[in-house]
């Protein structure tokens, strides 16, 4: 166990085996089961329910910003909402509030527009990229600016960030030279994300 320091921020290390006790048993033998495991090791995820991951169900929004949060800063209080949501369509009351609240605190989103947040849309791999970067080093930072992936020219919006994400080892695409930015993202993959980002897995 030690230290990973990425643009002067300093996250945990743990190394993961490939092996190990299978926490869900909906991952068993799976490719990304050691991901998975690490993640609930590290209370960053708890399944979804009945002893299962559910790891090809897509992710959402208010999903994903329970996962990031729980990668940097671990569980917030319970009341952190107590003094109001930034967001329209979700409330003080809602299981995801702390951790949308923490996010948009961190200025790793602003939302989906109108003041709404979206908490049930589901994450393409691209808004996953920006939201994974900007968790990182926010919107300012160096990156490869020849295309790393033939599906993802420059003039997208979301270049930059998937051209870092690449260059800080979090992903080699979806195969054949693409990333497919607009495929919808499932949370075993998610979990291989967040194991390379936050707790230094390969």
């Amino acid at each position: 166990m030690g230290n990973l320091t990425i643009a002067g921020q300093q996250l945990s290390l743990v190394q993961y085996g490939s092996s190990g006790n299978t926490v869900f048993s909906d991952t068993a033998g799976s490719a990304e089961a050691s991901y998975i495991n690490a993640l609930a090791a590290k209370g960053i995820t708890t399944g979804c329910g009945n002893g299962n991951f559910c790891p090809d169900d897509p992710v959402t929004r208010e999903q994903v910003a329970a996962f990031i949060i729980r990668s940097l800063e671990g569980e917030p209080p319970a009341d952190y909402c107590s003094g109001g949501s930034p967001f329209g369509d979700v409330g003080a009351s809602r299981w995801s509030c702390v951790y949308i609240k923490r996010l948009y605190e961190r200025g790793t989103t602003t939302g989906c527009g109108d003041g709404n947040f979206c908490p049930e849309t589901e994450v393409s791999r691209e808004i996953m990229a920006v939201l994974l970067v900007r968790a990182l080093v926010g919107d300012d930072f160096t990156y490869t600016t020849e295309p790393s992936f033939s599906d993802v020219p420059e003039s997208r919006w979301t270049f930059k960030y998937i051209q870092k994400l690449k260059d800080l080892g979090i992903t080699v695409g979806c195969g054949d030279g693409n990333f497919c930015p607009d495929d919808i993202l499932v949370r075993k993959y998610m979990a291989v994300f967040l194991g390379r980002e936050f707790l230094g897995m390969e």
